[in-house]
């Protein structure tokens, strides 16, 4: 048992990452899609990013958007009490840490 309660959660940790981009969003049950990273896909109300890569340094003027990211060209409204998710993702669609979410989210 103590086995199977250690590497259990070892084994998850390898299908995690703590870098990634919003790929959806739903708000009220509408999903609004995002576009792969470095393309200019269709309009969004995602912000486009060029990169998961994390952003180093506190100065760093990418910190709070990532390096060489645009503007969300839509808007999405929101009323109070709606329910939104978020799905965070890697480059490659795979999952991203949920404590790295709790910090990107809030």
């Amino acid at each position: 048992m103590k086995f199977a309660s250690l590497t259990l959660p070892l084994f998850a940790a390898s299908y995690v990452t703590a870098h990634g981009i919003l790929k959806r969003i739903a708000i009220q049950g509408k999903v609004f899609e995002g576009n792969q990273i470095g393309s200019s896909g269709a309009p969004s109300v995602i912000r486009q990013v060029s990169s998961q890569d994390p952003n180093k340094g506190a100065n760093n003027p990418a910190l709070t958007c990532g390096p060489n990211s645009g503007p969300a060209a839509l808007v999405a409204d929101a009323n109070p009490g709606d329910t939104i998710t978020f799905d965070w993702r890697t480059a490659s669609d795979g999952l991203v840490s949920s404590f790295s979410l709790l910090l990107i989210n809030y």
